[in-house]
């Protein structure tokens, strides 16, 4: 693609930017709410299955390359 030929709509670019803005303004509201509302012991457990589960799938990847 010729780099001169592509155009970008900065009305639309702000636009998205915002939304993303809002997005991560509520994600992180709603993080702060829920480690408040859960004990420490139950969101560790919650991380550890999510990270293990990264970790897991990573290996999966790594062995299908081989």
């Amino acid at each position: 693609m010729d780099e001169l030929n592509i155009k970008v709509d900065l009305d639309e670019l702000k636009a998205e930017k915002q939304r993303n803005f809002k997005e991560r303004l509520w994600f992180i509201t709603y993080w702060a709410d829920y480690i408040k509302a859960h004990s420490d012991e139950e969101w560790s457990k919650q991380q550890a299955i999510l990270i293990d589960s990264q970790i897991e799938n990573a290996r999966s990847l790594a062995k299908k390359k081989d």
